[in-house]
Protein backbone atom coordinates (compact mmCIF):
# COMPACT_ATOMS: atom_id res chain seq x y z
CA UNK A 1 0.00 0.00 0.00
CA UNK A 2 1.35 3.39 -0.97
CA UNK A 3 2.01 5.65 1.99
CA UNK A 4 0.27 9.02 2.11
CA UNK A 5 2.29 12.21 1.93
CA UNK A 6 1.38 15.27 4.00
CA UNK A 7 3.06 18.11 5.85
CA UNK A 8 2.24 20.68 8.51
CA UNK A 9 3.81 23.92 9.68
CA UNK A 10 3.58 25.68 13.03
CA UNK A 11 4.55 29.21 14.03
CA UNK A 12 5.82 32.20 12.10
CA UNK A 13 5.71 31.66 8.33
CA UNK A 14 6.06 35.29 7.30
CA UNK A 15 9.56 36.27 8.37
CA UNK A 16 11.30 34.03 5.90
CA UNK A 17 13.47 34.54 2.83
CA UNK A 18 13.56 31.57 0.47
CA UNK A 19 15.59 31.29 -2.70
CA UNK A 20 15.14 28.09 -4.69
CA UNK A 21 16.27 26.71 -8.01
CA UNK A 22 14.21 23.83 -9.40
CA UNK A 23 15.30 21.45 -12.10
CA UNK A 24 13.86 22.31 -15.50
CA UNK A 25 10.73 20.21 -15.86
CA UNK A 26 11.58 19.41 -19.47
CA UNK A 27 14.15 16.99 -18.06
CA UNK A 28 11.51 15.19 -16.05
CA UNK A 29 9.46 14.22 -19.10
CA UNK A 30 11.75 11.23 -19.50
CA UNK A 31 11.62 10.54 -15.72
CA UNK A 32 15.33 10.02 -14.98
CA UNK A 33 16.03 7.39 -12.33
CA UNK A 34 17.83 9.92 -10.18
CA UNK A 35 17.80 13.72 -10.24
CA UNK A 36 18.19 16.80 -8.00
CA UNK A 37 14.70 18.28 -7.71
CA UNK A 38 15.57 21.59 -6.08
CA UNK A 39 18.29 23.58 -4.34
CA UNK A 40 16.90 25.88 -1.67
CA UNK A 41 18.42 28.50 0.60
CA UNK A 42 16.21 29.74 3.43
CA UNK A 43 16.62 32.31 6.19
CA UNK A 44 13.90 32.43 8.85
CA UNK A 45 13.27 34.62 11.88
CA UNK A 46 10.89 33.64 14.66
CA UNK A 47 9.77 30.34 16.14
CA UNK A 48 8.83 27.78 13.52
CA UNK A 49 8.24 24.04 13.23
CA UNK A 50 7.71 21.74 10.25
CA UNK A 51 6.54 18.12 10.05
CA UNK A 52 6.40 15.95 6.94
CA UNK A 53 4.82 12.53 6.61
CA UNK A 54 6.56 10.35 4.02
CA UNK A 55 8.93 12.66 2.15
CA UNK A 56 9.05 12.03 -1.60
CA UNK A 57 12.66 13.21 -1.67
CA UNK A 58 15.96 12.50 0.04
CA UNK A 59 17.26 15.69 1.63
CA UNK A 60 20.78 16.94 2.19
CA UNK A 61 20.76 19.90 4.58
CA UNK A 62 23.59 22.17 5.66
CA UNK A 63 23.07 24.70 8.45
CA UNK A 64 24.95 27.96 8.10
CA UNK A 65 23.62 29.81 11.14
CA UNK A 66 21.26 29.34 14.10
CA UNK A 67 20.10 26.00 15.49
CA UNK A 68 17.51 23.43 14.41
CA UNK A 69 16.22 20.38 16.21
CA UNK A 70 15.52 17.52 13.76
CA UNK A 71 13.65 14.32 14.59
CA UNK A 72 13.30 11.24 12.42
CA UNK A 73 12.59 7.56 13.16
CA UNK A 74 12.79 8.13 16.90
CA UNK A 75 16.20 9.79 16.67
CA UNK A 76 16.90 13.45 17.52
CA UNK A 77 19.74 15.56 16.17
CA UNK A 78 20.51 19.14 17.20
CA UNK A 79 21.86 20.72 14.05
CA UNK A 80 24.44 23.45 14.61
CA UNK A 81 26.27 25.76 12.17
CA UNK A 82 28.56 23.87 9.81
CA UNK A 83 26.82 20.53 10.30
CA UNK A 84 25.44 18.50 7.38
CA UNK A 85 22.32 16.33 7.75
CA UNK A 86 20.85 13.62 5.52
CA UNK A 87 17.20 12.51 5.54
CA UNK A 88 16.36 9.45 3.38
CA UNK A 89 13.51 9.32 0.89
CA UNK A 90 10.27 8.02 2.36
CA UNK A 91 11.07 9.22 5.88
CA UNK A 92 8.71 10.96 8.27
CA UNK A 93 10.59 13.78 9.94
CA UNK A 94 10.21 17.13 11.66
CA UNK A 95 12.32 20.11 12.60
CA UNK A 96 11.85 23.10 14.87
CA UNK A 97 13.73 26.21 15.90
CA UNK A 98 15.30 26.42 19.33
CA UNK A 99 15.57 29.38 21.70
CA UNK A 100 17.53 31.28 19.05
CA UNK A 101 14.37 31.37 16.87
CA UNK A 102 16.51 31.88 13.78
CA UNK A 103 18.21 29.76 11.15
CA UNK A 104 19.90 29.91 7.78
CA UNK A 105 20.26 26.69 5.84
CA UNK A 106 20.80 25.14 2.42
CA UNK A 107 18.68 22.20 1.29
CA UNK A 108 19.09 19.92 -1.74
CA UNK A 109 16.22 17.56 -2.56
CA UNK A 110 16.98 14.42 -4.56
CA UNK A 111 14.26 12.42 -6.31
CA UNK A 112 13.72 9.74 -8.93
CA UNK A 113 12.49 6.17 -8.90
CA UNK A 114 15.99 4.87 -8.10
CA UNK A 115 16.86 7.37 -5.35
CA UNK A 116 16.56 4.67 -2.68
CA UNK A 117 18.86 2.35 -4.64
CA UNK A 118 21.39 5.14 -5.14
CA UNK A 119 21.42 5.94 -1.42
CA UNK A 120 21.69 2.25 -0.52
CA UNK A 121 24.67 1.97 -2.86
CA UNK A 122 26.36 4.90 -1.12
CA UNK A 123 25.38 3.59 2.33
CA UNK A 124 23.54 6.80 3.23
CA UNK A 125 20.10 5.25 3.59
CA UNK A 126 19.55 6.47 7.16
CA UNK A 127 19.00 9.67 9.14
CA UNK A 128 22.46 10.97 10.05
CA UNK A 129 24.54 14.10 10.55
CA UNK A 130 28.14 15.12 11.09
CA UNK A 131 30.41 18.18 11.06
CA UNK A 132 32.79 18.11 8.09
CA UNK A 133 36.36 19.32 8.45
CA UNK A 134 35.72 21.79 5.63
CA UNK A 135 32.09 22.93 5.59
CA UNK A 136 32.89 25.43 2.85
CA UNK A 137 33.39 22.53 0.44
CA UNK A 138 29.68 21.71 0.84
CA UNK A 139 28.64 25.29 0.25
CA UNK A 140 30.74 25.40 -2.90
CA UNK A 141 29.31 22.09 -4.13
CA UNK A 142 25.73 23.22 -3.43
CA UNK A 143 26.32 26.54 -5.18
CA UNK A 144 27.86 24.76 -8.17
CA UNK A 145 24.76 22.56 -8.43
CA UNK A 146 22.45 25.56 -8.04
CA UNK A 147 24.32 27.40 -10.79
CA UNK A 148 24.21 24.55 -13.30
CA UNK A 149 20.54 23.84 -12.58
CA UNK A 150 19.74 27.51 -13.20
CA UNK A 151 21.09 27.42 -16.76
CA UNK A 152 18.42 26.75 -19.36
CA UNK A 153 20.85 25.10 -21.75
CA UNK A 154 22.55 22.95 -19.15
CA UNK A 155 23.01 19.33 -20.19
CA UNK A 156 21.22 16.84 -17.96
CA UNK A 157 24.31 14.57 -17.53
CA UNK A 158 26.22 17.53 -16.11
CA UNK A 159 23.42 18.30 -13.63
CA UNK A 160 23.26 14.67 -12.56
CA UNK A 161 27.03 14.42 -12.13
CA UNK A 162 27.05 17.46 -9.82
CA UNK A 163 24.18 16.01 -7.79
CA UNK A 164 25.79 12.58 -7.51
CA UNK A 165 29.12 14.16 -6.53
CA UNK A 166 27.39 15.89 -3.62
CA UNK A 167 25.94 12.62 -2.33
CA UNK A 168 29.28 10.85 -2.75
CA UNK A 169 30.97 13.63 -0.77
CA UNK A 170 28.52 13.12 2.08
CA UNK A 171 28.93 9.34 1.94
CA UNK A 172 32.73 9.41 2.12
CA UNK A 173 33.09 12.14 4.72
CA UNK A 174 30.32 10.87 7.00
CA UNK A 175 32.01 7.45 7.14
CA UNK A 176 35.34 9.14 7.88
CA UNK A 177 33.67 11.11 10.68
CA UNK A 178 32.22 7.90 12.14
CA UNK A 179 35.67 6.29 12.05
CA UNK A 180 37.21 9.29 13.82
CA UNK A 181 34.45 9.25 16.42
CA UNK A 182 35.01 5.54 17.06
CA UNK A 183 38.77 6.10 17.34
CA UNK A 184 38.24 8.97 19.78
CA UNK A 185 35.97 6.88 22.01
CA UNK A 186 38.51 4.03 22.04
CA UNK A 187 41.35 6.45 22.80
CA UNK A 188 39.46 8.02 25.71
CA UNK A 189 38.67 4.58 27.12
CA UNK A 190 42.28 3.42 26.82
CA UNK A 191 43.72 6.53 28.50
CA UNK A 192 41.01 6.62 31.13
CA UNK A 193 41.19 2.98 32.28
CA UNK A 194 43.65 0.83 34.27
CA UNK A 195 44.74 4.00 36.05
CA UNK A 196 46.95 2.18 38.55
CA UNK A 197 49.18 0.94 35.71
CA UNK A 198 51.91 2.88 33.97
CA UNK A 199 50.93 3.64 30.38
CA UNK A 200 53.51 4.60 27.77
CA UNK A 201 52.11 6.73 24.95
CA UNK A 202 53.94 4.81 22.19
CA UNK A 203 52.28 1.62 23.48
CA UNK A 204 48.87 3.36 23.55
CA UNK A 205 49.33 4.59 19.97
CA UNK A 206 50.35 1.11 18.86
CA UNK A 207 47.26 -0.38 20.51
CA UNK A 208 45.06 2.12 18.64
CA UNK A 209 46.96 1.42 15.39
CA UNK A 210 47.90 5.07 14.91
CA UNK A 211 51.14 7.06 15.16
CA UNK A 212 52.20 8.83 18.32
CA UNK A 213 51.77 12.22 16.62
CA UNK A 214 48.23 11.22 15.57
CA UNK A 215 47.42 10.27 19.18
CA UNK A 216 48.62 13.65 20.43
CA UNK A 217 46.73 15.44 17.68
CA UNK A 218 43.55 13.50 18.51
CA UNK A 219 43.51 14.79 22.10
CA UNK A 220 44.58 18.30 21.18
CA UNK A 221 41.79 18.52 18.59
CA UNK A 222 39.03 17.15 20.83
CA UNK A 223 40.06 18.46 24.25
CA UNK A 224 42.76 21.05 23.66
CA UNK A 225 45.18 19.13 25.88
CA UNK A 226 47.74 16.30 25.52
CA UNK A 227 46.79 12.68 26.28
CA UNK A 228 48.88 12.40 29.45
CA UNK A 229 47.11 15.41 30.96
CA UNK A 230 43.77 13.74 30.21
CA UNK A 231 44.97 10.56 31.94
CA UNK A 232 46.16 12.60 34.92
CA UNK A 233 42.74 14.26 35.22
CA UNK A 234 41.06 10.85 35.06
CA UNK A 235 43.32 9.72 37.92
CA UNK A 236 42.43 12.74 40.03
CA UNK A 237 38.70 12.32 39.36
CA UNK A 238 38.98 8.67 40.42
CA UNK A 239 40.84 9.83 43.54
CA UNK A 240 37.97 12.21 44.37
CA UNK A 241 35.53 9.28 44.28
CA UNK A 242 37.76 7.19 46.55
CA UNK A 243 38.19 10.06 49.00
CA UNK A 244 34.43 10.43 49.20
CA UNK A 245 33.36 6.80 49.23
CA UNK A 246 36.19 4.73 50.76
CA UNK A 247 38.20 4.50 53.96
CA UNK A 248 41.48 4.07 52.14
CA UNK A 249 44.38 6.20 53.31
CA UNK A 250 45.77 9.01 51.16
CA UNK A 251 48.82 6.84 50.40
CA UNK A 252 46.64 3.88 49.36
CA UNK A 253 44.49 6.09 47.13
CA UNK A 254 47.60 7.57 45.49
CA UNK A 255 48.83 4.06 44.65
CA UNK A 256 45.40 2.89 43.48
CA UNK A 257 45.08 5.68 40.91
CA UNK A 258 48.65 5.32 39.62
CA UNK A 259 50.72 8.02 41.32
CA UNK A 260 54.30 7.05 42.16
CA UNK A 261 54.10 8.48 45.69
CA UNK A 262 51.73 10.22 48.08
CA UNK A 263 53.54 13.57 47.97
CA UNK A 264 53.35 13.95 44.20
CA UNK A 265 49.68 12.90 44.33
CA UNK A 266 48.91 15.52 47.00
CA UNK A 267 50.71 18.21 45.00
CA UNK A 268 48.81 17.39 41.80
CA UNK A 269 45.49 17.15 43.68
CA UNK A 270 46.07 20.56 45.27
CA UNK A 271 46.90 22.08 41.89
CA UNK A 272 43.90 20.57 40.06
CA UNK A 273 41.20 20.61 42.80
CA UNK A 274 42.38 23.62 44.77
CA UNK A 275 42.76 21.89 48.14
CA UNK A 276 44.65 18.97 49.64
CA UNK A 277 43.19 15.44 49.52
CA UNK A 278 42.68 15.39 53.32
CA UNK A 279 40.82 18.72 53.27
CA UNK A 280 38.70 17.55 50.35
CA UNK A 281 37.69 14.42 52.27
CA UNK A 282 37.05 16.43 55.45
CA UNK A 283 34.79 18.91 53.66
CA UNK A 284 32.83 16.13 51.98
CA UNK A 285 32.22 14.34 55.30
CA UNK A 286 31.16 17.62 56.90
CA UNK A 287 28.74 18.47 54.07
CA UNK A 288 27.32 14.96 54.25
CA UNK A 289 26.71 15.29 58.00
CA UNK A 290 24.89 18.61 57.53
CA UNK A 291 22.44 17.23 54.98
Amino acid sequence: MKRKHSYRTFGNERKVQISRTDIDFQYLKTMPAFFPFTVEKSVRYGHFAFQEEYSFYALLIMLEDGELLYQCNGKTILLKPGMVLFIPSGATYSFSTTSSAFYQKNVVEFGGKEIVSVCNLLEINHFSAFTPDDSLSYLRAVEALREIMGKKDAALPKILSHAFELLVMFSIQSREAQTKSSLWERAKYLLGSDLEKKLLLPDAAKSLKISLSSLNRLFQTNLGEPPLKYRNICRLNAAKDLLRHSNLSIKEIAEKVGFCNQFYFSSEFQRYIGESPSNYRRHFVKDLANE
